[in-house]
């Protein structure tokens, strides 16, 4: 009669609080673990034999998913034919199941490996370490295995011997300096703790042929127990990994959202809760590739509506010839207030012309559109005429677009029948593209280059605790939303130092007004001043 040997569970729970530490030291970034970390892996890179590299090199390989199914397969083939199919089954499935965890928890902790003279270029994901997971939890299984079908102390001592692939693999790993110790003994620990833990459950599950023969087994659990308990190890780990995931995701949106702020230098605009918002969304045209001077030449503003349920994206034209704001009256292009004076003047401007409160502002420059469209991986659009921009072909209809096609798509305007509006309607294709994208099930594993791109190129005067409120809270207006185009009509007048040839869009009082009151309805105010209100 086989018995379970005494203390495996409390080896699964140990090694999962220990694992649970570990987790939470890496993803909240504690110091001291950190620089202990460092310390070691620091030790290791005065090591360099080339003879060992190359060992190393290609010894790491058999720790790979591949070779390691084919491993655990000649096991299973041996285990079946001792008669033991459950056990069999059972190894692939561990193998297959620790492997799947470990894949899960790198792409949500997203730990980037150390960058400090590899030996050999890594750039996937570092904790925990899936080299340490494949060879840790195969020398486990084979362990089992052996227990279970030999209990002679000559064939322990052989399998004790196994225990040198995982040590070897490990070491590879941190002598290679694609990993740091911590993500090796996480690696370990998650074999430990999973592999333990099924073994517990289904111990007389996979000894099953032994308990058929002489009838004496004792089961540890029955039947509801284990069905209980594998729901239960389950839901852990569905759970821990959520939450794992959702505190590297808050912990690394809180500092790209950290490093985007730049408040407006004057008082907010106040406003209670749940009472519209208004946001001014801006497109700066600042490549340098084409020489441009920092001006706004998407401006978007976005009003929301929680009581009407109902968000309105109103675009208005970069030409429109407008007062700027706190500039001695002085009128230009409405895009020429963020060269004069920034965002603070952008803002102020659009509120004096519409006469209502801006509450924030987000703005990112072109090149960040092109780094968001390659971020995604690309864009569907669905293009309405054919034309030609930069030496790039678009025929009419849908069409597959990478960074820098998306770029020129929503650019253009030579060739649009509809001019700047054309433009304009392109671009607010571009972007309700882009957030659908940001909002889809796939950007959860590329969260945080999404995040760099927007950090590199963005700035807000919103905290990350204001944008997650308001996406609760106006998440029903933004199930309704409809667009709107400020229009007016092009003239070419002289500029303001007296160049010939510069084109404008004069925008007459009643399509201003038409557009006034439908953003002074939509937030609720009055109109008069609205700006201090």
């Amino acid at each position: 009669m086989k018995q379970m040997p005494k203390g495996t569970l409390v080896v699964a729970f140990v090694s999962l609080v220990l694992l649970t530490t570990l987790t939470t030291l890496v993803m909240t970034e504690n110091t001291l673990f950190n620089q202990l970390d460092l310390a070691i892996y620091q030790q290791e890179r005065l090591i360099e034999f080339p003879i060992l590299t190359t060992f190393f090199s290609y010894f790491a390989k058999l720790a790979t998913i591949i070779p390691t199914l084919f491993f655990t397969g000649l096991l299973a083939i041996f285990s079946w034919r001792k008669q033991y199919h459950k056990l069999a089954i059972w190894q692939v499935l561990m193998v297959l199941t620790v492997s799947l965890i470990g894949y899960v928890m790198k792409q949500a902790i997203q730990r980037t490996r150390p960058d400090v003279e590899q030996l050999i270029p890594r750039s996937s994901y570092s904790f925990p370490s899936g080299h340490s997971i494949l060879s840790m939890t195969l020398f486990l299984v084979f362990l089992i295995t052996m227990y279970i079908i030999y209990r002679e102390k000559r064939v322990n001592k052989l399998v004790w011997v196994g225990a040198l692939y995982p040590l070897l693999i490990a070491s590879s790993r941190i002598y290679l300096r694609v990993h740091y110790p911590s993500d090796i003994l996480a690696g370990f620990l998650l074999s430990f703790s999973v592999v333990f833990l099924c073994y517990s459950l289904f111990f007389s599950f996979i000894t099953e042929k032994t308990v058929r023969k002489k009838h004496q087994q004792k089961r540890i659990f029955t039947r509801k127990q284990k069905v209980l308990l594998s729901i239960m190890a389950f839901l852990f780990l569905l759970v821990g990994s959520a939450v794992a995931y959702g505190v590297r995701f808050y912990y690394d949106a809180r500092q790209t959202v950290t490093s985007m702020q730049q408040p407006l230098q004057r008082e907010t605009v106040q406003r209670e809760k749940d009472t519209p918002v208004s946001i001014l969304v801006l497109g700066i045209a600042n490549n340098s590739i084409r020489k441009t001077d920092y001006r706004a030449n998407t401006i978007m503003l976005v009003t929301l509506n929680n009581q009407k349920k109902t968000t309105t994206i109103t675009s208005i034209p970069r030409d429109s010839f407008v007062e700027i704001a706190n500039m001695d009256g002085l009128v230009d292009k409405i895009n020429h207030a963020h060269s004069y004076g920034g965002i603070d003047m952008m803002v102020d401007t659009v509120e004096q012309y519409l006469d209502i409160p801006i509450h924030h502002y987000v703005s990112l420059n072109m090149d960040g559109l092109e780094a968001l469209i390659d971020a995604v991986g690309g864009i569907t659009v669905n293009n309405a005429f054919e034309f030609i921009a930069e030496d790039i072909h678009y025929p009419e209809g849908t069409l597959e677009l990478n960074g820098w096609e998306g770029l020129q798509y929503a650019r253009m305007r030579a060739e649009d029948p509809e001019d700047d509006y054309g433009r304009q309607k392109r671009q607010r294709e571009v972007v309700n593209i882009l957030v659908n994208e940001f909002l889809s099930v796939k950007s959860l594993f590329n969260y945080r280059q999404l995040l760099e791109v927007v950090g590199e190129n963005g700035t807000t005067d919103m905290s990350l605790d204001e944008m997650l409120g308001m996406m609760n809270e106006y998440h029903s207006a933004l199930s309704n939303i409809t667009n709107h185009q400020l229009k007016g009509e092009q003239y070419i007048g002289d500029g303001i130092l007296g160049e010939a040839g510069i084109y404008y869009e004069k925008i007459p009082d009643e399509e201003r007004m038409r557009v006034m009151q439908l953003v002074q309805e939509q937030l609720e105010t009055t109109g008069k001043n609205a700006a201090q209100q």
